[in-house]
């Protein structure tokens, strides 16, 4: 008869072990490096226990963590499967809530719209306030100018007033 037993030597905390076992030798070393870690663990946070108390205190912590593990099982394990009723009002939540997302999705959706439209006036609306800037840079161009004229034109019309006054005056000398 052949011997399926897998062998493998564990180096653990320092020291060479031989482990026998019908596991995969992969399993085996995944066993051995955890016990490795743990007493690394224990050894590093209390350096003046010895070799064996190293080794019960990390029984102990593994041992604890074994014992958390299969309270959980258990405790997984207690809750009753869900009832018919119980899946169906699931269910009716679930299709609430799918509904009720899918709405809100669509609100989005029309906000982003509205949005998308806001930015777009914005846009004209700035467009049509740079046109009216430049129209309005061009009209005070254009009143300066005509200012221009228009002082000018007082400006002839005084000297024409002032030799028509000139005109008459020498005209009543002349009589």
């Amino acid at each position: 008869m052949a011997d399926n037993r897998n062998r493998v030597i564990l180096k653990i905390n320092g020291q060479e072990y031989p482990i026998v076992g019908n596991e995969s030798k992969e399993y085996l070393i995944r066993i051995g490096t955890f016990v490795d870690e743990k007493m690394q663990d224990v050894a590093k946070n209390n350096r003046q226990l010895s070799l064996s108390m190293v080794a019960v205190l990390t029984s102990i912590n593994i041992a604890d963590l074994y014992l958390k593990k299969e309270r959980e099982k258990a405790t997984s394990k207690e809750e009753p499967p869900l009832k018919n009723d119980d899946i169906l009002h699931v269910q009716k939540e679930l299709h609430q809530k799918n509904q009720s997302l899918n709405q809100e999705k669509e609100h989005s959706k029309a906000l982003q719209n509205k949005l998308t439209l806001m930015r777009k006036k914005e846009e004209d609306t700035k467009k049509e306030v740079q046109e009216m800037q430049g129209k309005l840079t061009e009209k005070e161009d254009q009143l300066t100018k005509a200012n221009e004229v228009i002082k000018e034109l007082q400006d002839q019309l005084y000297e024409s007033q002032l030799q028509v006054a000139e005109l008459q005056k020498n005209k009543k000398t002349q009589i």
